[in-house]
C-alpha cells in the first residue's frame, strides 16, 4: 500500500516538506525519516524566531503531531533519534516562546507526559550505573589476596616476657601507616561521583524504564538522549509551564508521578549548575502565589500539600 505521503511536483519533490520560508502542516505527516528530518531541521528555527508559526503549531494539530512523535518513534538508528531531538527542540521552543494559551495547549497536547520520561530515564540510568559501579567494587575487593601474617613461634621459657613482645609485634605489623590511613578516609572526587555517593539502593531490583515511550526504554545508559542538554531542555519547558497556577495544579494531580517531586532530584548540588538552577526555579514556582485565590500559597512539602488560610500564613516555615 502506498504510504500516505504528499508529494510537490511542482517543486519537484516526491514529498511535501517545511522549509525555512513555508509551513505546509501536511509535512509532519510524512513517514520517511529522512523528508520529516528537513522539515523538523527548518520548524525548529522557525519555531524559535516565529510567534506567528508557534501560534499555528498550537492550532492546526502540529502540535499533537509532534508528541505523537515523540511518544511512537521506536528505532534507535542515527536518523530516528535525530528525528526525536528535532521534535522535541520544537516542543521546547513553543512551550519556553509562546503565550499563555499556547504553554497551556502544550500541556494538553501531553508534552509534560513525555519530560517526565526523560527526566525518569536518566534517574534510572543513573541508578543502574550505580549499581554496577557498587557490583564492581565490591568483585575487586573479593579478588584482592589476602596475606596471612607470618607468627613467630613462641620460646617455651618466660612466657609472659614473650607474649607481651609477640603482642607489641603484632600491633606494629597491623598498625596501618598515617598515608593509608588518609587514603581511606579522603577519596578525590571525581565526575560523576553523586552516582556512587548517593542513597543506599532500593529493595526492588532494577528495572527497565517505565516510560511509556519505546525509544526511551530501547536506549542504553550512555544513549544520545541521556545528555545533559536532553534534562537542562526538559528542566526550561517545565519552569515556564509552572508559571500558572492551573498548570500547576495538573502537575500535582494530572500524572503518574507528581512532577515536583521528579524535579526535586535534580536540586542536588552535585548535578551540573545550569541544571540545579532550574530545578530551583520550578521548586519556588511550586510555592508561587495563587491570586485567583487571594494570594495564598501552597506548602512547598510535597506529601503536605495544604495552602493558606490567609496571605503569609507559611511565611516563617523557613526559620523552623
Amino acid at each position: 500500500m502506498r504510504e500516505p505521503n504528499f508529494s510537490s511536483p511542482a517543486q519537484n519533490r516526491a514529498a511535501v516538506v517545511i522549509t525555512s520560508t513555508l509551513y505546509d502542516r501536511r509535512a509532519l505527516d510524512c513517514t520517511a525519516t529522512l523528508p520529516l528530518v528537513n522539515s523538523l531541521t527548518h520548524l525548529a528555527y522557525m519555531t524559535s524566531t516565529s510567534p506567528r508559526i508557534r501560534e499555528i503549531l498550537a492550532a492546526d494539530g502540529g502540535l499533537e503531531r509532534l508528541v505523537k512523535i515523540l511518544a511512537t518513534c521506536q528505532h534507535t538508528d542515527k536518523h530516528s533519534l535525530w528525528k526525536w531531538s528535532l521534535a522535541f527542540q520544537c516542543v521546547v521552543n513553543v512551550g519556553v516562546r509562546g503565550t499563555e494559551a499556547i504553554r497551556s495547549r502544550v500541556v494538553e497536547a501531553g508534552a509534560v507526559h513525555v519530560v517526565l520520561a526523560i527526566l525518569e530515564n536518566f534517574m534510572n540510568a543513573l541508578e543502574k550505573a550505580r549499581i554496577e559501579k557498587d557490583q564492581e567494587r565490591k568483585q575487586q575487593q573479593q579478588q584482592q589476596p589476602v596475606t596471612a601474617l607470618s607468627l613467630p613461634t613462641l620460646p617455651s621459657s618466660s612466657p609472659s616476657s614473650s607474649l607481651l613482645e609477640h603482642e607489641k609485634h603484632i600491633k606494629t605489623m597491623i598498625k596501618p601507616s598515617p598515608t593509608s590511613t588518609l587514603n581511606m578516609l579522603f577519596v578525590i572526587p571525581k565526575r560523576r561521583t553523586f552516582i556512587t555517593r548517593t542513597e543506599k539502593p532500593k529493595s526492588k531490583p532494577y528495572t527497565a524504564s517505565l516510560s511509556s515511550i519505546p525509544l526511551l526504554n530501547n536506549l542504553s545508559t550512555d544513549a544520545i538522549l541521556h545528555r545533559e542538554e536532553d534534562i537542562l531542555l526538559s528542566l526550561q519547558l517545565l519552569a515556564y509551564l509552572s508559571k500558572y497556577p492551573t498548570i500547576r495544579q495538573a502537575f500535582h494531580a494530572n500524572h503518574r508521578l507528581n512532577v515536583f517531586s521528579v524535579v526535586e532530584k535534580f536540586t542536588h548540588r552535585l548535578h551540573p549548575a545550569a541544571i540545579v538552577y532550574w530545578a530551583g526555579v520550578i521548586m519556588r514556582n511550586a510555592c508561587r502565589k495563587d491570586e485567583a485565590r487571594g494570594g495564598v500559597r501552597q506548602c512547598a512539602n510535597m506529601q503536605c500539600g495544604k495552602w493558606e488560610r490567609f496571605p503569609r500564613e507559611f511565611a516563617k516555615c523557613r526559620r523552623w
